[in-house]
């Protein structure tokens, strides 16, 4: 994540997958939050397709 849109696009591409309940993601430490279940493959396809 490079700016705050990338952080608006990663929250958005997360809260999209079936099974997340709540994702934090946080622009400073890069890095994500995820609660709920979804599969990890999942996640990585949601975020990769995001961009």
């Amino acid at each position: 994540m490079t700016c705050a849109a990338c952080v608006s696009a990663v929250d958005k591409a997360l809260h999209n997958v079936p099974g997340v309940t709540r994702a934090q993601v946080n622009f400073a430490s890069r890095q994500a939050d995820i609660y709920g279940q979804a599969e990890a493959t999942t996640l990585v396809k949601a975020l990769q397709q995001a961009g």
